[in-house]
């Protein structure tokens, strides 16, 4: 019996495929992720970004920080059941995602996994056959988050970065999501993602109907998860940190963001102008 058992093991070892955990290259051989359990679970470099460039047919979210990210992704995740991976360092690498899973529902791991990042230089580089999701928010709720300084320039130029990324892309290809709708009108907002991701009427229905509790979950999961920041207003205020600016200030910010970029200013960001 011992014996039985010795061999049995052996031949598992022998000829059963697994990947190359020491190998950065170990995909080059697969021309598509064959799904979120491909990759081993210690941390290692699983994925180059050169390798990213020959990917098509999968879903990446390009977004700014604090505009809606994390709602938006876990949105997608409850309507396809996807598991995700981020790439939030400045690295060449992509990891397997470690947070828990905070959609409330079980995700099939043997499907495609989205790809979420803040990085827009590594994003560039791929394919505009796959589709790519963005989130919007006002710049000036962005700027002033926790800081009552006038926003660099550079500040200025990354915020525009993602909306010119935006517009690199293939339109049918490509959707984008403002947090103020988020907020204002989620229910339309869910049935948007789920036409893009091309998901069953049911999916959306269900989601709709626990949407709340849902949504709370996400905004409470955001004290366990350090590297998500927290959620000053708890999706309650679309001015909460704009409206500790004197008008002043927040008129000359228009100003300057309009003349950074004055045609994606008056095509995505002109109805954030201060009031008269």
């Amino acid at each position: 019996m011992k014996k039985l058992l010795f061999l049995l093991l052996f031949f598992n070892h022998v000829f059963c495929i697994s990947p190359d955990h020491g190998n950065a290259n170990a995909m080059s051989e697969n021309p598509k992720i064959l799904g979120y359990n491909y990759f081993p679970e210690e941390l290692s470099p699983y994925v180059s970004a050169s390798e990213f460039k020959q990917l098509t047919d999968h879903t990446f979210f390009c977004t700014h920080p604090r505009s809606g990210t994390n709602l938006t992704l876990e949105i997608s995740c409850y309507l396809t059941r996807r598991p995700h991976y981020w790439n939030r360092e400045n690295s060449s690498f992509w990891q397997k995602v470690t947070l828990h899973n905070r959609c409330m529902v079980d995700l099939d791991y043997e499907q495609f996994p989205f790809f979420c990042t803040h990085l827009v230089h590594e994003t560039n580089q791929l394919s505009r056959r796959n589709q790519l999701i963005t989130t919007l928010r006002n710049y000036k709720e962005i700027f002033f988050r926790g800081s009552s300084s006038f926003p660099s320039q550079h500040k200025m130029n990354t915020y525009f970065s993602y909306l010119k990324l935006f517009e690199s892309w293939d339109s049918e290809n490509r959707m984008m999501v403002k947090y103020e709708d988020l907020i204002l009108r989620p229910f339309e907002v869910v049935k948007e993602i789920g036409d893009f991701l091309q998901v069953s009427e049911d999916r959306v229905d269900q989601l709709i109907s626990e949407y709340d509790i849902f949504k709370e979950n996400i905004l409470n999961s955001y004290s366990n998860s350090p590297r998500t920041g927290k959620s000053y207003t708890r999706g309650k205020s679309l001015d909460f940190h704009r409206q500790k600016i004197s008008p002043d200030v927040l008129k000359k910010v228009d100003e300057v963001m309009y003349r950074t970029n004055p045609y994606l200013f008056e095509k995505y960001l002109a109805h954030y102008r201060e009031v008269e």
